[in-house]
């Protein structure tokens, strides 16, 4: 899976979150769900990309930006 980690970032940031909070949402820490952004995005599980969208929240077209860009 190839993601837009630049926009995901963009996105995060936009809805004042911070990434320890869409982390911990998603169940993982911090450094983890850093190391996997910059490693492309790709490491990250369905069920953690799903409860990211559901806590930051993104729509359905954003979602789709970011994982299929």
């Amino acid at each position: 899976m190839k993601f837009d980690v630049i926009r995901l970032k963009t996105l995060i940031k936009g809805s004042g979150k911070t990434y320890e909070q869409v982390g911990r949402a998603a169940g993982i820490n911090r450094d983890t769900f850093t190391r996997r952004l910059k490693s492309g995005g790709g490491d990250f599980k369905v069920s953690e990309i799903y409860a990211m969208a559901n806590f930051i929240p993104l729509s359905k077209e954003e979602l789709l930006e970011v994982v299929f860009q």
